[in-house]
């Protein structure tokens, strides 16, 4: 049938050694990791626990940039509990938890005026 072949063909996609050994990886998906961080760095968006954010410095050449592992971060990612929310007109105030450390954060509200 139609669907068995689809999942056959797909299936071969990401078993076959053509197809970087499985994992769903392509050959030369993954390259060196030295220059994958190097070229990605600007538009990767990285998972970090807070302590690593707490600890950032700031960029050597920008201020305003900062570093985690000498990388600079300009999208992070992080999953963490919310511990206490605070509402104001224009946002949502949250302290995050993850367990490593604690931090606030704003959650800018789309108002409409009328």
């Amino acid at each position: 049938s139609f669907k068995s072949k689809m999942m056959g063909s797909m299936a071969n996609q990401f078993t076959s050694p053509t197809a970087g050994g499985g994992g769903g990886f392509l050959p030369g998906s993954q390259g060196e990791y030295g220059s994958a961080k190097k070229r990605n760095s600007e538009t990767t968006v990285r998972a970090v626990v807070l302590k690593q954010v707490l600890e950032a410095l700031p960029s050597p050449t920008d201020e305003a940039v900062f570093t985690i592992d000498d990388v600079p971060i300009n999208q992070l990612a992080v999953v963490a509990k919310i511990d206490r929310t605070q509402q104001q007109p224009m946002y949502l105030q949250m302290e995050l938890n993850d367990g490593t450390g604690t931090i606030d954060a704003k959650m800018w509200l789309h108002t409409e005026e009328k």
